[in-house]
């Protein structure tokens, strides 16, 4: 993080503090979160990955909730909100690629406009069968666990990050020769995981407080921790969270 990405996100938590009114804030923090995770991504030699890896991080977030929530507390009012504020968030990041040849918010080009639009159609889809067919159960909270611990061991093991650095090259179309184990740096993966891990484990042994998508969004992408921690616990974070919201409509 540079010292102007520290500037602009104090004047922003400023902001967030003393000008917006209560209600508002949540939104606020999600927002700026979610621009974060795209933002901060560090430039990458491989052609679109620093879009398409924090576009990963917020679907393997969306995952985490819907497989971690009861099915009778996914389709309240604010979730679907939230589940639209994110898709436009990410369909404005991509469409500032009409905008420069580089790079606004991403540190390259983001890719076709089309092609984000399809493939958020598809998670869309994809997520809206996963949430009417699944609830929280030992069996798929163990599997998507292990998903996330191989990731994490693929991305950590020299040998495995360079040969996944070669298939991501082979599909971009870049010279497969130059594959490097640090060609896949993914901006806040780590933290994010083990925020995820917690709320996994915490769902299996029954002490997952009730959270919205928004408030698990924010918890696991909450710009301020996404690039050095600490990883917090839900229900201590959730507490801190609805702490700035006016008494009676706080989420759950």
């Amino acid at each position: 993080m540079t010292l102007i990405n520290i500037l602009i996100f104090a004047t922003l938590i400023l902001a967030y503090r003393i000008i917006l009114r209560q209600r508002g804030r949540g939104w606020f923090l999600l927002g700026l979160s979610v621009l974060a995770v795209f933002w901060l991504q560090p430039p990458l030699p491989i052609r679109g990955l620093d879009f398409w890896l924090p576009l990963t991080t917020l679907g393997l977030s969306v995952l985490g909730w819907t497989i971690t929530t009861p099915p009778e507390n996914r389709a309240g009012r604010e979730n679907w909100i939230t589940a639209a504020l994110l898709v436009t968030l990410v369909l404005l990041i991509a469409a500032t690629r009409y905008l420069s040849l580089t790079g606004l918010v991403t540190p390259s080009r983001p890719p076709q406009l089309l092609l984000v639009a399809a493939i958020l159609l598809v998670l869309a889809l994809a997520g809206g069968l996963l949430a009417r067919l699944t609830r929280p159960a030992a069996a798929g909270l163990t599997a998507f666990l292990v998903i996330l611990i191989l990731v994490f061991l693929a991305l950590k093991i020299p040998q495995l990050a360079e040969q996944l650095s070669a298939g991501f090259r082979s599909w971009a179309g870049q010279d497969v020769a130059r594959a490097s184990a640090i060609d896949i740096r993914w901006l806040g993966f780590s933290y994010v995981v083990f925020r995820l891990m917690a709320t996994l484990r915490d769902r299996q042994t029954g002490r997952l407080p009730g959270m919205s998508l928004r408030d698990y969004l924010t918890y696991l992408i909450f710009f301020p921790a996404l690039t050095a921690g600490p990883i917090d616990r839900p229900e201590r974070f959730l507490k801190d969270l609805q702490g700035d919201r006016p008494r009676g409509r706080q989420s759950i």
